[in-house]
């Protein structure tokens, strides 16, 4: 099935684990199938307690062949909350199962007998990212709501500067 957080592990995937802090007691999984079902997971107390209600901003794209299938996955820093890169270094692990021969076949980047052992993850060293020249302050936003026969349409208009220099507002229209 193609939906989010559907049972993707059941079917031949690929799935990506960051644990980005020097805590390994929170780390990220984020899985995708053949298919293209995505499915991502938040795991808490070094992997014994996970919630796919959590849902990561991250995009992928599958590409099948006759004989294999590729994926594309971009999962930007800020998915991860308040951390950053250059805060610490990022615990990782890439894994596949596959299921094309008939029988369950595993494997993984870090030496691990169990997926979900971010202790074994291979670190990843030197990240740094000059976040502050993507910082965004919003100075005045405003809403506009008004009926249209049988909806509502909302405007939204901010103001709002990026490294220190004023840019032209924003507007947003919904109807619903």
């Amino acid at each position: 099935m193609k939906f989010r957080d559907n049972a993707v592990s059941n079917d031949d995937d690929i799935e990506i684990f960051i644990a980005p802090s020097d805590s390994v007691s929170q780390f990220y999984q984020f899985l995708i199938n053949a298919r293209g079902t995505v499915q991502d997971i938040e795991l808490l107390e070094g992997g014994r307690v996970g919630s796919v209600a959590w849902d990561g901003w991250w995009q992928s794209a599958v590409k099948k062949q006759a004989d294999r299938w590729t994926v594309e996955i971009f999962i930007p820093w800020a998915t991860f909350g308040s951390w950053q890169p250059g805060q610490g270094d990022v615990g990782f692990n890439l894994t596949r199962e596959r299921y094309a021969t008939g029988t369950r076949e595993l494997y993984s980047l870090a030496d691990v007998t169990r997926f979900h052992n971010p202790e074994k993850f291979i670190t990843l060293t030197g990240l740094s990212v000059d976040t502050a020249r993507l910082a965004n302050t919003i100075l005045d936003l405003t809403a506009d709501i008004a009926r249209k026969d049988h909806y509502y349409q909302v405007d939204l208009t901010a103001d709002w500067i990026t490294r220190a220099k004023l840019l032209d507002p924003l507007t947003f229209s919904f109807l619903n």
